[in-house]
């Protein structure tokens, strides 16, 4: 028995040693058709990914806090710890095939351990060496900016729409140690067309509650007001003015600056602010009036709504109205102080892919220095505004032709 053990031992090692190199293994990650080019690595059938490549996949929030680990979306919350294969996935314990690890100034965590908890879908094709992701989040094959793309696609094709937005805002306004809060709610609506180029907005808003001022109340007239954009510019009825008043846009754009400010396409508008590094995810799918629809969600942080405000400045003409030395630096001193967390929220139709609602979440904190003022008498003072806006809107009546308001056109008169 030895002896035979012995021969098949040395028959193994002449085979060894005589037979050519295997070729070394390449795996390959594609993730929704694309190959992945990044870094990873493969140890014993498992695969550890850079933290990067997760949130490419899934519209996770990742944080990493030394050694631990935490990815949250929709609800759901995973925790690891680097160097440990314990997790816990919506409070329940886990064991992973790999511990996460940091490697090249990365965070890597395993693959398919991560993915498939967060409703990903991990394919393994042996032939190819190929590991085959798919996003949770692509519907009907396109992601949620490629979505956009068509909701927009089809809400321009209807030409025209109308909107209706309801309003609450918050504001505290600090100045030389006096704050004032006022509490503030109304209603917006529009008619919007795009060839040719019209748009008529009306905005009522009401004081709800105001704190920290001994002025006198405000007149609520104050915050009526009718506007009119098309192309010979902006028509608007002022408190105190009769009729209409058309304002000074010699030097502004006014299609930019109504496709900027989203007049034409709000959804379009947004789909601009990805640029700025906006971050647009898909959310729950919901049902509303009986249709069923899908739903996208927008947010951007201060540094991208910052940038995108300066390019609506900019490319617009505002700057130019008013530019100068001074302001620029004013200007720049208050965008250096800004701070504000914004977000939509979009419901689609899906059978149409036009929009039927959408929620809008403002948060914004804003410090300036206002100087002296020699001829009033006013002493410089440094002045702190915090507000907070939430708008819902009801986008309808696509393809619905409408009319200028009556007398407009009569009574518009130059601003002096």
């Amino acid at each position: 028995m030895r002896k035979f053990l012995v021969l098949i031992l040395t028959v193994l090692l002449m085979a060894a040693a005589v037979a050519p190199a295997a070729a070394s293994t390449t795996f390959v990650i594609k993730a929704n058709g694309q190959v992945y080019d990044g870094y990873f690595a493969v140890y014993d059938g498992s695969t550890l990914v850079p933290m990067s490549f997760i949130q490419q996949i899934v519209p996770v929030d990742a944080k990493v806090d030394g050694e631990n680990i935490t990815i949250t979306m929709n609800g759901d919350t995973l925790l690891m710890k680097l160097g440990s294969p314990q997790a816990v996935i919506n409070g329940q314990d886990a064991v992973m095939p790999l511990p996460p690890s940091t490697d090249r100034e990365q965070t890597m965590v395993p693959l398919r351990f991560v993915l498939e908890n967060l409703g990903a879908k991990v394919d393994w094709d042996a032939s190819t060496y190929e590991i085959i992701v798919t996003s949770p989040v692509l519907k009907q094959g396109l992601t949620a900016e490629q979505m956009l793309g068509k909701i927009t696609q089809s809400m321009t094709g209807q030409g025209r729409y109308k909107m209706k937005a309801d309003t609450v805002m918050k504001m505290q306004m600090t100045a030389d140690g006096q704050t004032q809060n006022i509490d503030m709610s109304g209603q917006v609506i529009g008619s919007i067309q795009e060839k040719p180029l019209l748009a008529y907005v009306i905005t009522e808003m009401k004081v709800d509650n105001i704190t920290g001022t001994t002025d006198e109340a405000i007149p609520q007239e104050a915050f009526k007001s009718e506007v009119v954009m098309n192309e010979d510019g902006i028509f608007m009825t002022l408190p105190g003015v009769e009729g209409w008043v058309k304002m000074d846009t010699e030097e502004l754009d006014i299609a930019q600056l109504m496709e900027q400010y989203g007049s034409q396409d709000p959804v379009k508008s947004i789909l601009q602010m990805k640029e700025f590094g906006a971050v647009i995810n898909y959310a729950d799918d919901q049902v509303i009036n009986g249709k069923n629809c899908g739903a996208i969600h927008v947010e951007m942080g201060q540094e991208a709504l910052g940038k995108y405000l300066n390019s609506v400045l900019d490319q617009t003409g505002l700057l130019k109205k008013v530019s100068g030395p001074e302001f620029e630096a004013s200007l720049e001193k208050i965008m250096k102080n800004f701070k504000a967390d914004f977000s939509y929220d979009i419901m689609f139709d899906y059978e149409t892919y036009l929009t039927e609602s959408m929620d809008m979440d403002m948060d914004m904190n804003m410090a300036m220095d206002i100087p002296a003022n020699a001829e009033t008498g006013t002493p410089a003072m440094a002045m702190q505004i915090k507000s907070s806006q939430k708008a819902h809107y009801e986008i309808y009546d696509y393809g619905v032709e409408f009319k200028r308001p009556d007398g407009q056109q009569d009574q518009e008169r130059n601003r002096g």
